[in-house]
């Protein structure tokens, strides 16, 4: 069975329940902690492994290794976008992950598949096993990249730097799930400057 971990629970009822943002702006830590705007946790779900993320220099990156880290926080909804700033992008599989159930299940959008190919995946995971939807015609992962996973019901989409790179493709699989966030493949070196889901 998979771990998950709680780290803290939302503790800012001052500021939107739905959505949240997260620029790390704070103190390294060995664990992802809570969102700077509402104090949201970050939820981790992994197996078999000591993967999970961690702050140093007021970014995301990971720690441990072995298996998968899903590492994602309760945006009280579905629908909506969410966005990363990639800060590095290394050489191991690491991206979004939205709609996420748990580590084995999840829409996720792909960095790098390994070794050299950086241009963008959409696929999806059930119950551990990835299913590609869609692949970026020319974007390429790039450092400072703003990249976006649009969720509008069953129209799933891709874009970097505000433009379309995957055109939206119907899937049923996860419709409902609330949990958005990012993902590393074992030994994944991706770095994020922030992470945001803003609702439609």
């Amino acid at each position: 069975m998979a771990d998950r971990v709680v780290q803290t629970s939302f503790n800012n009822p001052l500021l939107p329940r739905i959505g949240f943002v997260d620029f790390f702006n704070r103190a390294d830590a060995a664990t992802m902690g809570v969102t700077d705007r509402e104090g949201k946790s970050w939820q981790l779900f992994r197996t078999g492994s000591t993967m999970r993320g961690a702050i140093v220099s007021g970014a995301v990156t990971l720690s441990g290794s072995g298996g998968t880290a899903v590492e994602a926080v309760d945006a009280y909804t579905a629908h909506g976008t969410l966005r990363a700033t990639i800060k590095a992008i290394g050489n191991n599989i690491g991206g979004l992950a939205g709609r996420v159930v748990d580590d084995k299940n999840y829409y996720q959008v792909i960095l790098n598949v390994g070794g050299s190919d950086f241009h963008y995946r959409l696929r999806k995971v059930v119950n551990g096993t990835a299913t590609l939807l869609g692949t970026a015609a020319t974007a390429v992962a790039s450092t400072g990249d703003v990249v976006e996973l649009v969720m509008v019901g069953n129209q799933i989409s891709v874009k970097v730097n505000g433009v379309v790179a995957i055109p939206a493709v119907t899937d049923n699989t996860f419709t409902n799930q609330e949990l958005h966030g990012i993902f590393w493949g074992s030994g994944g070196t991706a770095t994020y400057e922030d992470v945001q889901f803003t609702a439609f």
